[in-house]
């Protein structure tokens, strides 16, 4: 790996397995997000990172389960479909008190559509 012309990325070996970093991306402070991370505080840093070079929507932990418990009650009550779903999971996390936006929902919701999942079948 340190052969390797990596550009501006930086590489540290004294975590273990090792971490990639880009200087240009400043890591998140606690404190510096309105994100609850809780015990997992830790790992925003690195959620941080897969968000900024890929647009995956910074959710903390609680927002994501509360996601996927929102989508969970949706599809068992109701048929599957995207715009309608993203609403009403929406819906559902905004009156949960969560800070999920609807791009958020259907960026997830896409997300598992491409990986071949299918609502309709169980």
């Amino acid at each position: 790996m340190d052969a390797l012309d990596v550009g501006r990325l930086k590489i540290e070996w004294a975590n273990g397995g090792g971490i990639v970093s880009d200087p240009l991306v400043l890591p998140a402070q606690q404190g510096n997000t309105a994100h609850d991370w809780g015990n997992a505080q830790h790992l925003l840093p690195l959620i941080q990172q897969i968000h900024t070079a890929t647009g995956m929507p910074l959710m903390s932990p609680s927002e994501i389960q509360g996601l996927f418990d929102a989508l969970a009650t949706d599809v068992a009550q109701t048929p599957f479909g995207l715009s309608d779903t993203g609403k009403r999971v929406r819906d559902r996390c905004k009156e949960a008190g969560l800070g999920v936006s609807r791009a958020d929902v259907s960026y997830v919701l896409k997300g598992i559509l491409l990986a071949g999942h299918d609502f309709g079948k169980q």
